[in-house]
């Protein structure tokens, strides 16, 4: 053997081990005479590099004298999660074999037989399987028989046996249960081998059981589910998990209760079907749960170690029934029996539970008339049920560390927006989109009236909810500390990601509440908003590293919701341009060609109807006074190796669909103008540079494409009615073109006199030259010539120029008069790159301003106090001069008195 293997490649001298043991390399070529015929055993030996345990793999190879075509096997369909259903049996497998390849003959008189090998401590064959051959453009398959009984727990792989007499194959189980090794004799070799699998059956049996009883309250009643008489081979390591379906929603004549619980798609997905979790798989058989006024139907699953899963149901519908009256002592009372248990889980599922039950109490009066006639009605505040809820929520967030409790913070909090909003009537001010296109006076001008400016002002009348400004920055930290939970634990590898279930549920309660903060007029709007940005953007990327490549996840805000947003995740790879539903991305977008260690990109497409993420942009900058309530709005964002990408300059750009909504009443003689738009997060205003319409839109276009140099932002398709300019009417006719026909006889008569009057004046030109000759010439009196200052052409042309970014003029503007600090600038004018550079410079300037104002004023002020010293000087000798003359002329009027 050693002097065989010594003629092999990876065991020669270059490498490490030169003693003909071994050899390294994931792949050892044997060519043809290295070895010589008979049986040869291969070890191949897996460690770590850092050191540990070793594991290791043997293959036995018969070597004949003669060249047989070689036999592959035909890659089985459990053979990545090596698991076979024990009530499906035997697997089949099969091997195939090229009849065209002409270097190696096709064998004759050599015979095939598959058996199942059963490996426990030793291989032994178990039993033969039939055989069966077949055909098919060249190549010859081989299949063994499926069916017959395995036992669970245990071991097993195929073999299929080549021998050249069919009688040495017929004697292989002449023993019972012989081992392998001991059949590889007698020119019984091994052609192809399968890959092991286990029998797993899944757990069997199973009852439920409610406590106190299939029937309670709402908020005055927790249920204890338990589950037992479970039978599996490995019984203490079940696992179980807790739902909750609507009773009629499941079907309980069939085994799987007709729930698909794997395709999101599917309109039998469990969660399209009303599920609700209310425990993770674990491994305690009991569960608690606090249910809303219904119907229920109670499912538990049951998972054992190899992932095999079991799921049943209660047969006895749960009817929960709502109190008579909701009261606040009621809700606080379930906030208080939970808070004791310590438990996140029936924390958040209190709070929802709440949510549900005082959603319809809290908007409804009750009004009671007493023995006089008096009306007196009352209403439950929802300040009183929302406080102590979000109070609970704030207990529970450190305890959120999984996918589900996420997703149940965000239903809390969902519920808790439902609870606490107001709907209010809201007028935005739209005049800069229509001016006076729907004054029907407006509609047949003249050049007179069209220079004339709209003096009335147009208002947009919206419905959007309002909720106190407390609860929404509560709501928003709540949802932020535990999104963060979760990314701590994503990058310490707790956990991988964010499930589709919980990311839909965390992502109805980012639009609840967005909506909430658009509704509610508050000076932490901006601040809000932007908060709840970051919250989209945490969203994708907790998201995205459980979506597979090639996978899409699609989230729907939900359907009691007044406004509508949609977010779409993908993951594709990198080398090849990304084309999604209204969207196509050139593959250089995201950084071109996938590198070795990154390999995909994620792309996070939002859409938004009704609602404007960056609504607190504040007007008068860029093209933001031309939004809409109704406009559309997509945000994109690209990531390679969970790192945002921010690309610009783009050769290729980016195209994206919008919807788009016509105008309506729109009078004769106005157009309509659209134009793409981009949020730039430098200016803090919606701006159209950088974006451009691909394709024309009339007044009939229901979508635009919009072309983006930059790979990411959010976009809008915004338009303006404009006047149509008329056509101009008042241009006089060209002149007619009189026909030359000659000089007329009253033409030749008028040229003979006036030539004797131009004959006559000449002659007096002359007399009159000759008397200015004889006198003496008076010389004129010199006039001032005026400076002229010629302005030169350069500067002429600087002059017309159009200013190129009037948004960043008047935000430089702005800066450099003082009136816009820098926190405001970096509040609501900067973005993923930083704030522009020519608003840093123009704060620069204003600063410079203030200082030399300032000390100007400094200045001023000790030369006005100095001035004021002077003045009073002065006024102090005038005061004595004034005393000193007035004593000396009564001094002299005394002097003269008579005695």
């Amino acid at each position: 053997e050693h002097d065989a293997c010594a003629q092999l490649p990876q065991f020669g001298a270059d490498f490490a081990k030169t003693d003909g043991t071994g050899g390294r390399g994931s792949k050892i070529r044997v060519a043809s005479g290295q070895l010589p015929a008979g049986m040869h055993r291969f070890s191949v030996i897996v460690r770590r590099v850092s050191g540990g345990p070793e594991s290791i793999a043997r293959k036995a190879v018969q070597v004949n004298s003669s060249f047989f075509a070689p036999l592959r096997l035909q890659f089985p369909s459990y053979g990545y999660s090596g698991i076979v259903q024990l009530a499906d049996g035997v697997p089949q497998v099969s091997a195939f074999m090229d009849l065209s390849s002409a270097q190696c003959s096709t064998p004759t008189g050599v015979q095939w037989r598959w058996f199942l090998v059963e490996d426990r401590l030793t291989a032994v064959v178990e039993r033969a399987l039939s055989t069966t051959y077949n055909t098919s453009n060249g190549l010859l398959y081989l299949w063994s028989g499926s069916g017959g009984q395995l036992t669970a727990g245990v071991p097993y792989f195929h073999v299929l046996l080549q021998s050249e007499s069919q009688e040495i194959l017929d004697q292989v189980l002449t023993e019972n249960r012989p081992a392998l090794d001991s059949v590889l004799q007698n020119g019984v070799a091994i052609a192809a081998q399968s890959p092991m699998f286990v029998a797993d059956q899944a757990p069997l049996g199973g009852l439920i059981s409610v406590m106190p009883g299939f029937r309670g309250l709402s908020l005055r009643t927790t249920f204890r589910i338990s589950t037992s008489q479970w039978q599996d081979e490995d019984l203490m390591s079940l696992e179980y998990e807790f739902l909750t379906f609507p009773f009629q929603a499941i079907n309980q004549s069939v085994q799987d209760l007709g729930i698909d619980w794997e395709d999101p798609d599917s309109d039998s997905f469990w969660m399209k079907l009303g599920g609700r979790r209310f425990r993770l798989f674990d491994r305690s058989p009991e569960a608690f749960l606090q249910a809303p006024p219904g119907s229920h139907s109670i499912v538990v699953r049951a998972r054992d170690v190899r992932g095999s899963i079991s799921v049943i149901s209660s047969s006895v519908p749960l009817a929960v029934d709502a109190e008579h009256n909701f009261s606040v002592p009621d809700a606080t009372a379930l906030l208080a029996r939970v808070e004791v248990t310590n438990d996140v889980t029936q924390l958040l599922q209190a709070v929802h539970v709440i949510s549900l039950i005082a959603d319809p109490a809290v908007k409804v009066k009750t009004c009671s008339t007493d023995f006089f006639g008096s009306v007196t009605c009352d209403q439950i505040p929802s300040a009183e049920v929302v406080r102590p809820a979000l109070k609970t929520l704030a207990a529970a967030v450190p305890f959120v560390q999984t996918s589900d409790t996420l997703g149940k913070l965000g239903l809390a909090v969902e519920g808790m927006v439902r609870v606490a909003f107001e709907p209010v009537h809201q007028s935005v001010d739209v005049t800069a989109v229509f001016g006076d296109s729907l004054d029907p006076d407006q509609g047949n001008f003249t050049e007179d009236s069209f220079e004339q400016e709209h003096s009335e002002k147009v208002f947009a009348n919206v419905t959007r909810i309002q909720v106190l400004p407390e609860f929404l920055t509560s709501m928003a930290s709540v949802l932020t500390m535990g999104q963060q939970q979760i990314l701590l634990h994503q990058a310490s590898n707790a956990v991988r990601g964010l499930e589709g279930f919980a990311a839909q549920e965390a992502w109805g309660a980012i639009v609840s509440l967005l909506s909430a903060v658009q509704g509610t007029p508050s000076s932490d709007g901006p601040m809000l908003t932007q908060q709840v940005r970051a919250l989209i953007d945490g969203l994708g990327a907790l998201a995205l590293p459980l979506l597979p490549v090639g996978r899409e996840l699609s989230l729907r805000s939900p359907l009691n919701q007044t406004v509508r947003a949609d977010m779409i995740l993908a993951k594709v790879d990198a080398g090849s341009n990304i084309r999604l539903s209204g969207l196509l991305i050139p593959r250089d977008a995201a950084g071109g060609q996938g590198s070795q260690n990154c390999a995909e990109t994620e792309v996070q497409l939002t859409e938004w109807y009704s609602l404007n993420p960056h609504f607190a942009a504040p007007r008068g900058f860029g093209v933001t006074d031309f939004f809409l309530p109704n406009t559309s709005i997509k945000g994109l964002l690209l990531r390679r190796c969970g790192e945002p990408v921010f690309t610009q300059g783009l050769t290729r750009p980016v195209e994206i669909v919008l919807d788009i909504d016509q105008p309506q009443g729109v009078q004769p003689g106005y157009l309509v103008d659209h134009m793409c738009a981009v949020f730039d997060d430098g200016l803090g205003a919606w701006s159209t540079t950088g974006v451009s319409s691909k394709n024309a839109v009339t007044n009939t276009s229901t979508q635009m494409i919009c072309q983006s140099s930059r790979s990411y932002g959010y976009f809008a398709a915004l338009y303006r009615v404009v006047r149509e300019v008329p056509p101009n009417t008042t241009s006089p006719p060209p002149p007619e073109i009189e026909e030359d026909t000659g000089l007329s006889l009253p033409a030749i008569i008028a040229l003979v006199a006036g030539g004797a009057i131009f004959l006559g004046a000449a002659i007096g030109g002359i007399y009159a030259w000759n008397l200015a000759r004889s006198k003496k010439p008076v010389e004129p009196e010199e006039e001032e010539e005026e400076e002229v200052v010629e302005e030169s052409e350069s500067e002429s042309e600087v002059k017309e120029l159009p200013d190129p970014d009037p948004a960043l003029t008047k935000l430089r503007q702005a800066a450099e008069a003082g009136t816009l600090t820098a926190r405001e600038i970096l509040a609501r004018h900067s973005g993923p790159t930083g704030i522009r550079q020519e608003l840093v410079w123009a704060l620069d300037k204003g600063y410079e301003n203030k200082r030399r104002e300032a000390a100007r004023m400094k200045v001023k002020r000790f030369a006005q106090q100095g001035d004021a010293e002077g003045e009073l000087a002065k006024s102090d000798n005038d005061d004595d001069n004034q005393r000193e003359s007035c004593t000396q002329v009564k001094a002299i009027k005394v002097k003269t008195r008579p005695r």
